[in-house]
């Protein structure tokens, strides 16, 4: 095996037949006590959990022990599940993610400002994260979101074009579009076409969306 070695090792439920025919495994596990009413139990190395929903729990603390209780919590949305972490174990977590540069958690910042509609401060935040990393595509993408949501269309539009300026893909093709919609909001109908085409080109395949002239909702992935 030339695998790196891992951050996260996961063993998880479902057949079992391998686990059985393990001598080693369960030589170990009969030294393992367990400890009835608890949900999950991290010894700060291992998290073991009881079955079904308890994984879940489990899951989402060792998201929010290593990305911060915010990123646990939009985890938890996404997946519409009620989370209610232990009182003992909340308190614990950090709201932003830990694990992440100041930068990182600026850019965090600057999404809850947006997600608080407060748009003006988001695009500050975000603007300056690229004053020192102007390369970063995700806090472009997130100024071009935030520039859209103002009705500054047409500056939203060229944020679109940069943040996937020299990349191929789905991705960016898909950010071509929303570069068109910009466009067309903007009235830059040549604009418009011309990025049209660049999404067709990259593989964009909804053509019932041409005509629409509305940006999609926030859609970016949870950032961490």
């Amino acid at each position: 095996m030339d695998a790196p070695k891992p951050d996260i090792v996961l063993l998880p439920g479902g057949p079992s037949s391998r686990i059985y025919d393990d001598p080693e495994f369960f030589a170990w596990a009969k030294k393992a006590s367990v400890k009835r009413g608890r949900r999950f139990v991290d010894n700060g190395h291992v998290v073991t959990t009881a079955g079904i929903s308890a994984g879940i729990d489990g899951s989402l603390h060792i998201v929010a022990r290593l990305l911060g209780r915010r990123v646990a919590d939009q985890v938890a949305t996404y997946m519409e599940y009620a989370w209610s972490p232990e009182a003992s174990l909340a308190t614990g977590y950090a709201y932003l993610n830990p694990s992440t540069d100041e930068r990182g958690r600026l850019a965090q910042t600057g999404d809850m400002q947006f997600d608080e509609k407060r748009y003006a401060e988001a695009e500050k935040t975000y603007r300056s994260i690229l004053e020192q990393d102007p390369a970063n595509r995700d806090v472009m993408m997130s100024l071009a979101q935030t520039l859209s949501t103002q009705g500054k269309h047409r500056e939203a539009a060229e944020t679109f074009e940069r943040s996937v300026k020299g990349t191929k893909g789905p991705m960016a093709a898909y950010h071509y579009y929303l570069a068109a919609s910009e466009h067309a909001q903007a009235g830059q109908k040549e604009e418009a076409i011309a990025m049209l085409g660049k999404a067709f080109d990259g593989g964009y395949s909804d053509r019932t969306r041409m005509g629409r002239t509305r940006i999609s909702p926030r859609s970016w992935p949870i950032r961490a």
